[in-house]
């Protein structure tokens, strides 16, 4: 039986499978990065005060830092989620995947930049 053009032979298909798993370990630890920024990100006040008139720059909104950990810790779950849902549906297919793994890590990375910019919004302006 001929092999269609998706399907990877069986040596391309583990190599494709393994970076596609380590992708996907790779991933767990980001989401638990990025709730870490955001609340060590609180400590940055000691140049900034909520008193006007006292010296100090005002400091921003107090909410962010819980803002960027609650986007981190759900976003990451979700994009976990569904990268090893697409991961085990390529596997059953027997299509390659590590490009739509690269793609999820990607993406998880983004989220922790901007899970990490939003915490920022909370030191001196």
């Amino acid at each position: 039986m001929p092999m269609l053009p998706h399907e990877p032979d069986a040596q391309s298909a583990s190599k494709d499978r393994n970076i596609s798993i380590a992708l996907l370990i790779a991933q767990i630890p980001l989401p638990l990065i990025g709730i870490v920024f955001a609340k060590l990100s609180t400590l940055d006040d000691s140049y900034c005060s909520f008193r006007p008139g006292d010296g100090y720059s005002d400091c921003g909104d107090p909410a962010w830092p819980d803002r960027a950990a609650t986007l981190s810790t759900i976003g990451g779950i979700v994009l976990w989620v569904t990268a090893l849902a697409w991961l085990c549906w390529a596997v059953h297919r027997r299509i390659r995947s590590a490009a739509v793994s690269v793609g999820f890590f990607a993406a998880q990375i983004v989220l922790l930049v901007v899970s990490g910019g939003m915490a920022l919004q909370f030191g001196p302006q």
